[in-house]
């Protein structure tokens, strides 16, 4: 898509200052009210979401995502959707 030559200009869209942003998933966020189109794509994603947690956070964290969650076991993942299932948890500061 930003291999795409504005006819106008004879830019391509990576090239052309005049472009700020490129939206291509409109009003749609992955933590506020988001559903996977399949189980699939939610494993996928879920997958993705934990390697990135395993990267960037220290395994405290992640324990206290899981227990916000509502997941139990030290290697089980912290689902990307869904909210909190653990009413009587609070978020950690």
């Amino acid at each position: 898509m930003l291999g795409h030559r504005n006819s106008y200009t004879g830019l391509k869209y990576s090239e052309d200052p005049a472009v700020a942003i490129v939206e291509i998933n409109n009003e749609n966020a992955l933590n506020v009210g988001f559903r996977a189109p399949s189980p699939f794509y939610e494993h996928e994603l879920t997958e993705m979401y934990n390697k990135w947690l395993a990267g960037h956070k220290t395994s405290a964290e992640i324990a206290a995502l899981r227990n916000l969650s509502g997941v139990t076991g030290d290697h089980a993942l912290v689902p990307l959707l869904g909210g909190f299932r653990n009413p009587g948890a609070t978020a950690p500061p």
